[in-house]
């Protein structure tokens, strides 16, 4: 691409230099002459940097250099943790979300004493807790009125951390 542009940029100052041999220069007070100036100086500039500064790196390039350096560390960064959570976390059985959320609700209602009331987890997510792979992400308390909020809290936080214990879900 670097010689093409001087190729363009040398037939270009090769016009302008045969267009001022057939015609002359125009007038300073043509309205043409700045428009000359213009021409003819902007490939010699385009020309001189192609040519004698293009062995530093341009501003575009050190900054597509330095995304792409921290891409990497992003990256390498990421990798890290991963290997990180996978030494520290001991191997267990990987169940779908939806296995896991079923097996959650089903404790949670087995533990509850209010038939008229419900305590419930509705979604999980990951997490970047070491031993543990997913967290209770929505959850929900239905009845008359919220007065049993903080049982369900404390049965919903043991129920989600013994199966934590136990099991890591498999993401999609």
């Amino acid at each position: 691409m670097k010689i093409v542009s001087i190729m363009l940029n040398i037939l270009l100052v090769g016009l302008v230099i045969f267009e001022i041999v057939e015609d002359g220069l125009p007038g300073t007070s043509d309205d043409s002459f700045w428009l000359f100036i213009m021409v003819f100086v902007t490939p010699l500039v385009t020309l001189y940097y192609l040519l004698f500064t293009s062995k530093r790196e341009s501003w575009l390039g050190l900054y597509f250099r330095r995304k792409a350096a921290e891409e990497k560390q992003k990256l390498k960064q990421f990798e890290d943790r991963e290997h990180k959570e996978n030494l520290t976390m001991p191997n267990k059985p990987l169940l779908s979300e939806a296995e896991l959320l079923g097996r959650i609700n089903s404790e949670l209602a087995n533990r509850w004493p209010y038939p008229d009331r419900s305590c419930r987890v509705e979604s999980l997510k990951k997490s970047s807790q070491i031993g543990s792979n997913w967290a209770a992400d929505t959850d929900s308390t239905s009845g008359a009125d919220l007065s049993h909020l903080p049982e369900c809290d404390s049965v919903r936080k043991a129920v989600v951390e013994e199966l934590a214990a136990k099991y890591n879900v498999r993401w999609p």
